[in-house]
């Protein structure tokens, strides 16, 4: 009797101890699956080990998250995003502030040498430049031909130069399009003088591709020559450009998709603020004016 009483307690602690390892096993990996799970979820670590922001990785998650938004609107082409970018950006969405434009180069940050031309954009306190390169590295996110253009803009028909003053998008979506995301202009119409125009021919403008190189001394943008070449072979061989029934008819549609994606666009916002906005460095960090 008391060999079976033995023999049971020993089989009772053997299977405890069973028991518990495997209770052991199976709480690591629920720990290791919560873990796996949480890691699949981070897009982008914009932390360094010390814990602060990696600017960089900020800059390229706000990219990444703008491009999300405009595929989740299902737009069809070049010129329907560019539409819905206008929007975000002028209502805000974007930046920390108020968007405000400005010539002011005390006020902006100088970091032309790195890929972070559109951090300003951000920051809400921008000129051509930072625009221009936020916009087009969104468009080039979803798989366009997008590049930077350095330009000459005037008011005046005549006036010309040998130096550009402003930087446009261009993009070739089975036709070029030449849009100024700063200044809300989409360039289709040649004038007299074969400068590219607007259709009310308020402004002008001069592409200079080439001034897209660092020894031309002015970066605006980082064409690398192979671009730079392709984008002078796009502007000398396409005239035939989208005309205002088309760019009007597009925007129309944006419009409309906008005033029924509001719920998407509240989602865009919070998350955007959460994700970046909120995660922003004091912009003195990076000032070297």
């Amino acid at each position: 009797m008391k060999r079976v009483i033995r023999l049971t307690l020993l089989f009772l602690v053997i299977l405890g101890c069973v028991y518990i390892s495997f209770g052991n096993i199976s709480t690591l990996d629920v720990k290791a699956s919560a873990n796996s799970t949480e890691k699949a979820t981070i897009k982008h670590n914009i932390y360094n080990e010390d814990g602060n922001v990696n600017i960089s990785e900020l800059y390229s998650e706000a990219i990444d998250e703008v491009a999300d938004m405009l595929k989740q609107l299902s737009l069809d082409n070049a010129t329907s995003s560019y539409f819905a970018f206008e929007y975000l950006l002028s209502n805000g969405y974007l930046s920390k502030i108020e968007p405000t434009f400005t010539e002011d180069e005390t006020k902006v940050l100088d970091l032309s040498d790195e890929e972070l031309l559109g951090l300003d954009v951000i920051y809400g306190y921008m000129n051509c430049r930072h625009v221009t390169d936020f916009y087009t590295k969104v468009m080039q996110k979803l798989g366009y031909d997008a590049y930077p253009l350095p330009c000459f803009i005037t008011d005046n028909e005549s006036e010309n130069s040998n130096v550009p003053n402003h930087v446009i998008t261009v993009i070739n979506d089975s036709k070029p399009i030449y849009i100024d995301a700063t200044n809300k202009i989409i360039f289709n119409t040649y004038s007299s003088d074969n400068k590219l125009t607007n259709s009310n021919h308020e402004y002008y403008i001069i592409p200079m591709a080439d001034f897209s190189s660092y020894d031309k001394g002015i970066v605006v943008s980082h064409n690398t020559n192979n671009d730079i070449v392709y984008i002078n072979k796009l502007i000398d061989t396409n005239k035939d450009l989208y005309g205002d029934e088309y760019i009007n008819k597009v925007r129309t549609k944006v419009n409309i998709k906008l005033i029924r994606s509001k719920k998407l666009l509240n989602n865009f916002k919070n998350n955007y603020k959460k994700n970046i906005l909120d995660n922003l460095p004091n912009k003195e960090l990076y000032m070297t004016k």
